[in-house]
């Protein structure tokens, strides 16, 4: 911890980390930091916001949305702050108030447009920088100016999240331009983080979010769960003519399609079909080919209407199982799929790498990590080919195990 003292009131502020020190040490106007997870961004913006607020300074702070990550950090201002330094504190409006005169305001990245008006900020802190969609339009308008009044500082901080206008803010530190000073750190740049503990962090990633989340490393398709050379690889232009061993169906929600998908013993795409169709056609369809291929295994998805569906299917048909899609189940299969691209274990045609290449992971404010197509596009292909994949392996021992 790092102590300071004013008027007689002792201030304990964490120490920083090697790392984040040099940060501390620059003298650049407008310093961004690229930085990978875990790196201690928080934490460094709140160092540097205390002290600019012991200066009797005002102080900005723009973060994606108030929840989690804005309330996060008005707590913990609170939390190092004596009661007897703050004059007034609004937790509704997210303001603190110093008796320096010194105060931090927090603004939301979904408004921008409400920062118009706001003067003399000394200093400016934009957390999550490359999440916030808005701020290539409202940089220059509306908050550059707030700076003037007070010739107010910049720190821009984030984990990437493609090459938007965050990572143009850094390329200015690159290119050197005057008063910009840009910075690069990794997860594995916290020295405070055990190896351990960074091990099953990457063990819950992609590679490509490995790529992004951890080492910092600014994709060009944001939150793609794929690099697209993984995705081009795998393309094949015509389907397998092997037996298929499993198949995965992902049944019409929506306004989305009916897909069956068909892997051989080599996890090439040997069967594929995608449709809208009224619910007596969809299952009349699904259960000729499954008749079709009677001794290889279905397994569909039963989520929502697909339950019914799924057991009205098995009264024709004893190759049908059932599979339900949930914010556990999902996750794991998508994971698998994603592996086996990168490892190029899994072929596939055009029309499913189109999907992927909308394919995206997203972490909602309570942190958790979700799969789902852009806003609109599809996702049917990718779900019905993750469902073949996670049970291929199972299905060829099953067949192994029956022939025997």
């Amino acid at each position: 911890m790092k102590s300071l003292c004013l008027n007689h009131i002792k201030i304990q502020l964490p120490k920083p980390h090697i790392n984040q020190q040099k940060i501390l040490d620059s003298s650049a106007k407008y310093k961004v930091i690229l930085a990978g997870r875990q790196f201690g961004k928080s934490l460094l913006c709140l160092i540097v916001a205390i002290q600019r607020m012991l200066e009797g300074k005002k102080v900005a702070y723009i973060t994606p949305t108030f929840l989690p990550l804005g309330k996060e950090f008005f707590d913990a201002l609170l939390k190092y702050l004596p009661e007897q330094l703050i004059s007034k504190s609004n937790a509704a409006g997210f303001s603190i108030e110093l008796i320096t005169g010194g105060s931090i305001r927090f603004f939301s990245g979904e408004s921008l447009s409400r920062f118009r008006g706001i003067t003399k900020i000394s200093l400016l802190i934009i957390d999550e920088a490359a999440h916030i969609s808005n701020l290539k339009n409202e940089f220059g308008t509306a908050i550059m100016p707030t700076l003037l009044a007070a010739n107010g500082d910049i720190i821009a901080i984030s984990t990437p999240c493609g090459r938007e206008m965050f990572y143009s803010l850094y390329e200015k530190g690159l290119n050197g331009v005057e008063n910009w000073e840009s910075f690069h750190f990794t997860s594995y740049d916290n020295p405070t983080l055990t190896r351990e503990a960074l091990a099953n962090l990457k063990g819950t990633l992609t590679e490509f979010q490995y790529q992004q989340e951890m080492l910092a490393v600014a994709g060009s398709n944001a939150n793609g769960v794929v690099a697209t050379e993984c995705i081009n690889n795998n393309i094949i232009q015509e389907l397998s003519t092997k037996e298929p061993v499993c198949f995965g169906v992902d049944l019409a929600k929506y306004s989305d399609f009916t897909v069956l998908v068909g892997l051989d013993e080599d996890g090439v795409m040997c069967y594929f079909q995608r449709f809208q169709k009224p619910w007596e056609q969809t299952k009349d369809i699904i259960a000729g080919v499954a008749n079709r291929y009677s001794n290889i295994p279905f397994y569909l998805d039963r989520t929502g209407v697909g339950d019914v569906v799924t057991e009205q299917l098995q009264l024709s048909c004893g190759n049908i199982n059932g599979f339900l899609i949930s914010t556990e189940s999902k996750p794991k299969i998508i994971y698998s799929l994603i592996k086996a691209i990168e490892g190029g274990l899994i072929k596939y045609n055009e029309a499913c790498a189109n999907e992927l290449h909308t394919f995206e992971y997203r972490y909602s404010s309570t942190g958790h990590l979700s799969f789902s197509a852009k806003q609109g596009f599809n996702d049917d292909i990718i779900l019905a080919l993750s469902i073949a994949w996670y049970h291929r392996a199972e299905s060829i021992a099953a067949s192994k195990w029956k022939l025997y």
